[in-house]
């Protein structure tokens, strides 16, 4: 079995010709913002588990008013103060989203890209 490295290499060596053609800035911004984008929901989801204790912990004991907070305002525990379900949901959903799309973007480009690459090489 080959290595992180290997495999890492291999990864360079079929998308360097992309990442370093003319479409180079918009394919590293675009990788970038998909990536950032990816972290930031990585982060959002784990914000989101304490969100979902407080929310259903409430449920659970039947306290009206901690799952309202729980849902639609802030919660403060011991040690944080915890956005409520609605205020970290709607941000989340538009970011995964854009990811979406960007990630997509991306994809259309590089295959226009490879095509007209490949169109042109068997042409030649």
């Amino acid at each position: 079995m080959r290595g992180l490295g290997a495999a890492l290499a291999d990864l360079w060596y079929l998308s360097r010709p992309y990442f370093t053609s003319d479409e180079r800035k918009s394919a590293w911004g675009l990788l970038g913002v998909v990536l950032g984008l990816t972290l930031l929901l990585v982060g959002a989801d784990v914000l989101q588990s304490f969100s979902r204790n407080i929310f259903y912990t409430a449920l659970q004991q039947r306290d009206v008013t901690s799952f309202l907070r729980g849902l639609f305002w802030f919660v403060r525990t011991p040690t944080m103060l915890i956005p409520g379900f609605f205020i970290i949901a709607v941000p989340t959903l538009l970011a995964a989203v854009y990811a979406t799309y960007l990630q997509q973007l991306l994809q259309l480009r590089w295959r226009r890209w490879l095509t007209h690459r490949m169109v042109s090489q068997w042409l030649d």
